[in-house]
């Protein structure tokens, strides 16, 4: 099954579910029965992306401790502040963990997809760099919805954010492995002793 085939179908179906879970419940029953509904949603979620990867889901698991948490702490203090602001958060710690790996010498990036895309150093740096960008983006869409807009209009912006951000991060990877991945079979030709 090909990296498209696989995430398109599966992998999307599981990160844009809670998000519709969210907006129908926030249409019928308002924020606190959509947070509690996401909360649950976000929860079942992770447990089959577990199952079908057969593999510790961690961006997905620092999601659900971020819903349960924030999610909670609404419920709780029956405040809408703690949930909407838990997608800038969610990408900010996202762009964070990125932006931190390339720190460290290896693109976490790289050690997600490393399996599907073959791309040369450079690359995953480019590509890195590229997914901070956009998570960066969907942290100031997130702020700019929530201070300026109102929940039921905010609820709208965030359903329609997680898909947006998801095609985007495709669509940079699409736009950017080609041209590193034939470089990497450039770099491996210029290498090879042509003399024998």
């Amino acid at each position: 099954m090909s990296f498209r085939e696989r995430y398109l179908n599966q992998q999307m179906l599981l990160e844009v579910s809670p998000a519709v879970v969210f907006f129908v419940s926030n249409y019928f029953g308002g924020l606190m029965v959509a947070t509690a509904a996401v909360m649950a949603a976000t929860t079942i979620t992770t447990i089959l992306g577990f199952r079908l990867n057969r593999s510790v889901p961690v961006l997905p698991l620092v999601t659900l401790c971020l819903v349960l948490f924030l999610g909670g702490a609404t419920l709780a203090l029956g405040s809408e502040a703690f949930i909407k602001i838990r997608p800038t958060l969610g990408s900010l710690l996202f762009a964070g963990a990125l932006a931190l790996g390339l720190l460290l010498q290896r693109s976490l990036l790289e050690r997600v997809l490393d399996a599907r895309i073959d791309l040369t150093r450079r690359g995953w740096h480019i590509l890195t760099w590229r997914w901070v960008a956009v998570a960066v983006l969907g942290a100031l869409v997130n702020e700019i919805a929530r201070r300026n807009f109102s929940t039921d209009t905010w609820v709208l912006v965030h359903t329609l954010d997680t898909p947006v951000s998801i095609l985007l991060y495709i669509s940079i990877t699409r736009i950017t492995a080609p041209r590193y991945r034939s470089e990497a079979i450039d770099q491996s030709d210029v290498g090879t002793d042509h003399t024998r």
